[in-house]
């Protein structure tokens, strides 16, 4: 609350006599220059809300912060509330915004030998496949019959990473 004597002077003929008045000057909600909105980051396996950095919303006036971090274990688009917090506040409260986050499936890969060799009546397995993850298992298909082939191998797709493909040569020898 504030105090201040205010003196009028209507003219030179009325006679002005000092009057005290109160004034109650309310805080204002900030208005930050810059909001974050629909933001995203890659799913790992440790991925908190805190890791996605609001800082670059942050004005000369205030800075962004989010109101609670939490695990981000799942990969979908989800509102969390984001927190203005202004420099000058005494004059200015805090904003709260809703702020879309998409998690996004982080990218897997597979590797294997650029060739194998087998006879027809091996066992057609191809070792030295390495998934980037294990959330699922590489799948390909040899045909058992003599000759040389290229052969996909697939990566599919799980709950946190994109599927992913390569290819590897196969030679097939007939029994001798």
């Amino acid at each position: 609350m504030m105090k201040n004597i205010l003196m009028l002077r209507l003219s030179d003929y009325y006679e002005a006599s000092p009057k005290e008045i109160t004034l109650t000057i309310n805080k204002v909600d900030a208005k930050p220059s810059k909001t974050p909105e629909n933001l995203s980051a890659v799913w790992n396996d440790s991925l908190i809300l805190n890791d996605i950095s609001l800082s670059e919303y942050n004005d000369d006036n205030g800075t962004w912060s989010w109101e609670e971090s939490t695990d981000l274990d799942v990969c979908e688009t989800k509102s969390y509330n984001a927190i203005y917090t202004p420099i000058d506040g005494k004059n200015y409260n805090s904003v709260t915004l809703s702020v879309s986050v998409t998690v996004n499936k982080a990218e897997a890969s597979v590797t294997a030998d650029k060739e194998y060799i087998f006879m027809v009546s091996d066992d057609l397995i191809l070792d030295n496949v390495k998934p980037s993850h294990s959330e699922s298992e590489p799948t390909y298909n040899i045909t058992k019959e003599p000759g040389s082939y290229e052969v996909t191998i697939t990566l599919p797709e799980s709950e946190h990473y994109n599927g992913a493909t390569t290819q590897t040569s196969v030679i097939v020898l007939a029994k001798e």
